[in-house]
């Protein structure tokens, strides 16, 4: 069942409320208001690109259900309080498709926290120094089952891709830059790093307390600058395999 959103005024959040479970909303171009909480199995798909401004306060989008798909939208102005932690897309639910997406001007891009089987698939995510001050994480994963990350172009955030606690991801295709890690595993298990870009980050790939990982065929290029330019920072890590990868114009590869 398809709604068409074409009446909404400023805010699509009575049009969420009134949908029923597993729905589809479509949404035209248009500027939008945010906070928007969703709270039950929904499709959102923007058309031309709606815009979702947040209130510069709380999270943009944030999704408090399973089986959620956003996708087709620009997103921007996040709150930027570092305690709040607020989001381009939060997420808090399992079966979660965030794709095609331009997340902008926010403290974190997308935070997924305690959440299993998502997906995140051709965004653009640029939390932007020059909107927060100290930006938050691109992609931040906290305590996720089965994820999958996948050709996102990611620019200018603290850490490209960050997981924590995350277990069976697969991060691939991804092109990060100007980032303070480009992508970062912590206390993670079953990670896989696949073709993926990263380039002029202060350091490339940081794996830490991680287990069972594999990266290959990744360029990890261009990390001259600062006090610890590495290209594969490795710490107390278990059974890693690393194969293919190219890694270049860094003062210390590994």
């Amino acid at each position: 069942f398809w709604i068409n959103s074409s009446s909404a005024q400023n805010s699509l959040q009575p049009m969420i409320d009134a949908a029923k479970s597993g729905e589809t909303i479509i949404v035209p171009s248009g500027v939008y208001e945010g906070s928007l909480v969703i709270l039950k199995p929904l499709t959102l798909i923007g058309q031309n690109k709606p815009e979702i401004k947040g209130d510069r306060i709380h999270d943009v989008i944030s999704i408090k259900s399973s089986n959620v798909t956003v996708s087709g939208f620009k997103i921007s102005l996040s709150g930027t309080e570092i305690t709040e932690e607020a989001s381009g897309i939060r997420v808090q639910g399992d079966y979660i498709r965030i794709t095609d997406n331009i997340i902008s001007q926010v403290y974190f891009g997308i935070h997924i926290l305690s959440s299993d089987s998502v997906e995140l698939i051709h965004n653009i995510i640029i939390p932007g120094t020059s909107y927060a001050g100290r930006p938050g994480h691109a992609v931040n994963a906290w305590s996720v089952n089965t994820l999958i990350i996948k050709d996102n172009t990611i620019d200018d955030a603290r850490d490209g891709i960050l997981l924590t606690y995350a277990k069976n991801a697969v991060v691939e295709g991804n092109r990060i830059a100007h980032c303070r890690y480009g992508l970062h595993s912590m206390y993670s298990r079953n990670v896989e790093f696949h073709n993926n870009y990263v380039c002029d980050n202060l350091l490339g790939l940081a794996l830490m307390y991680s287990k069972f990982l594999v990266v290959k065929t990744n360029t990890v290029s261009q990390h001259r600058r600062g006090s610890s330019p590495y290209g594969f920072p490795l710490k107390d890590i278990h059974n890693l395999t690393l194969q293919d990868t190219v890694i270049q114009a860094i003062h210390i590869a590994i």
